[in-house]
């Protein structure tokens, strides 16, 4: 006879579609969901109702500059294991394919995590470039980008006079 196994938590979620939002709000150092937004626009995901993650940004001509990816409270509940497990690169991926250039800030330049303890610091930047590595990003200066995006970015050059320094 043969012996059923055990439904998994996960199980009930298989071919689960979740209703998708995205909202999006606009000023710095907005407190949402329990998490300090320090860009000047911030994307919030929500799945059926409930938020789980959300990014800040910067749009400065044709470049999408990401300052924060953050899971809000409750996101290693989510219903949705692709969600779940790879919320960061989601919300990256997303973005360029909107068509911008996209720059992911390394987690050593980050501005947003000023209060945070050394530990949790460690455990953002390991997420945050974490992203960055598993995209195929290369480091530029500051800033993680696209292989193809490299050569199209608007960045001064180093090593150069305050005088000539200026965007091309």
């Amino acid at each position: 006879m043969r012996e059923s196994r055990r439904a998994l938590p996960g199980d009930i979620y298989l071919g689960y579609h979740p209703i998708i939002r995205i909202e999006l709000h606009r000023g710095h150092w907005q407190t949402l969901h329990s998490v300090m937004w320090t860009g000047p626009f911030s994307a919030l995901v929500y799945l059926d109702g409930n938020c789980y993650c959300g990014m800040s940004f910067d749009l400065i001509g044709n470049d999408l500059r990401i300052n924060q990816l953050h899971g809000v409270r409750g996101l290693n509940l989510c219903p949705y294991i692709p969600m779940r497990r790879n919320w960061g690169r989601t919300l990256v991926e997303a973005a360029h394919d909107l068509g911008f250039r996209i720059l992911l800030v390394r987690a050593e330049h980050t501005n947003s995590w000023r209060t945070a303890s050394p530990e949790l610091r460690k455990r953002l930047g390991k997420r945050m470039d974490g992203t960055a590595r598993t995209l195929g990003l290369r480091p530029m200066g500051a800033h993680w980008v696209w292989e193809s995006d490299a050569g199209a970015l608007h960045l001064p050059q180093l090593n150069t006079t305050p005088e000539s320094r200026r965007f091309s």
